[in-house]
């Protein structure tokens, strides 16, 4: 690709050809990114010496601007609208959200039957619902909005039970079907990390309620809760067995030497049937950190392989871990962060933990407050509880197929054809539950 740029003056007009590279698409992972960058500089290096000797055949003179002259970088560097000239990934004025700057763009929703284009500003969907059609159907419009942030520069989380999501590292192949809905932006594969329990993501007991731990897990003995909540008063542990050692040592008056026990037998127990899986803080910053300048970064925590207990306790967990990390953080406008959760009743499940459940729907309540969006997915509307409901200000419900009706707040519902996606769309499956 090729730019070419002139700045004028009263006395002098300066003249700028810009050399850039097609999109390139690599898996995120830290040493074939740096290799892929290094292999397009080199890329354009050789290009840029192609250029300068046909030029220098029409008795054409490049300069290249880091050896230029202070003058020539002035007039370079001070040419007004620069970086959205120069920037393929400019999504429209910056915001400052949590200490970086954060782009919210307009984004494109699809067509109506008329096949007029729905434009949104992305703003809109930060408290959404996705109701109605197949969990595929579902899954087709979590993954707009979480390109739609990722593009606006929002770091976005998606709790994943079903490996549904793994495609938004991948571009979409099916080009001309984004023709017929008059996109422009080619396919991309957006920059993710899939975070694998419990080798990158875990429970960390010290965050952990220690009534929902003991519902979701069956030892719900109210004298177990207390000496757990009661250890976790005095100590910080790194795991089960170092809190069941813990345990063993307390000499509480109001605890028996039998209640004592039994509670380090049921925590050796959890460390047997979960390995590992309690060890350990969360990585919180680099879940919801942006790593790209011009992007945001997904990060796709991967429960699949999690019985649906510890579904429940691994999602509280992080959500809990997200709130406290963000409510130390200064408070600014706009979104610094957008969470995805599908099915929704794989983290809300009142049989499993009811507690849990209720402190999950809590803090989505409070995420506004902090910057935070978010969307739900779940069947129906009547699968979520009157709080969440209450608090979302979208709903994108389906009708049939991709069509789809939008409701937003303040406003009349409409119908609209919903886009492809630009990254590609991975057939949802059935999620497993495992006793």
């Amino acid at each position: 690709e090729m730019l070419f740029l002139m700045s004028q003056t009263e006395k002098e007009t300066s003249k700028f050809l810009m050399l850039g590279s097609t999109p390139s698409y690599i898996e995120w992972k830290e040493d074939d990114v740096i290799d892929e960058v290094d292999r397009l500089l080199k890329k354009i290096e050789t290009s840029s010496g192609i250029v300068s000797e046909v030029c220098r055949g029409y008795d054409i003179s490049l300069e290249e601007i880091s050896t230029a002259k202070g003058k020539a970088k002035k007039a370079f560097f001070s040419t007004p609208l620069l970086v959205p000239i120069i920037s393929g990934n400019y999504r429209g004025d910056p915001q400052t959200v949590g200490g970086t700057q954060v782009t919210f763009q307009d984004f494109i929703m699809g067509l109506t039957k008329e096949k007029s284009k729905i434009v949104e500003p992305i703003s809109v969907f930060s408290k959404t619902l996705v109701t109605g059609g197949s969990k595929n159907d579902r899954q087709h419009a979590l993954q707009l909005l979480a390109e739609g942030y990722l593009l606006s520069g929002a770091p976005v989380i998606v709790f994943d039970f079903d490996k549904s999501f793994f495609g938004l590292q991948k571009p979409n192949p099916n080009l001309e079907e984004l023709k017929k809905y008059e996109i422009e932006s080619s396919p991309i594969g957006f920059p993710v990390k899939i975070f694998v329990p419990p080798a990158e993501i875990r429970v960390d007991i010290n965050k952990a309620d220690p009534f929902g731990l003991a519902q979701a897990m069956g030892f719900g003995n109210s004298k177990c809760v207390e000496i757990i909540a009661a250890c976790l008063m005095k100590f910080k542990v790194k795991g089960l067995s170092e809190m069941s050692e813990k345990i063993k040592s307390m000499q509480e008056e109001k605890f028996s030497e039998f209640e004592v026990l039994r509670t380090a037998r049921i925590l050796s127990l959890l460390d047997k049937l979960y390995p590992a899986f309690f060890d350990g803080e969360n990585p919180v910053e680099e879940i919801s950190s942006r790593k790209v300048k011009s992007l945001g970064r997904g990060s796709v925590l991967d429960l699949s392989g999690l019985d649906e207990r510890a579904r429940i306790l691994l999602s509280h967990n992080v959500l809990s871990s997200v709130q406290d990390f963000f409510s130390k953080k200064d408070k600014k406008t706009g979104i610094s962060l957008f969470v995805i959760i599908p099915e929704a009743k794989n983290v809300v499940n009142e049989k499993i933990s009811e507690a849990l459940s209720k402190d999950i729907e809590g803090m989505i309540a409070k995420f506004e407050f902090l910057g935070i969006g978010y969307a739900l997915s779940n069947e129906s509307e009547l699968d979520f509880r009157e709080l969440v409901t209450k608090n979302a200000e979208a709903q994108i419900n389906f009708i049939q197929g991709n069509d789809c009706a939008v409701q937003l707040k303040g406003r009349k519902s409409y119908r609209v054809l919903l886009r492809p996606t630009l990254s590609f769309l991975e057939q949802a499956q059935p999620v497993q539950t495992k006793k």
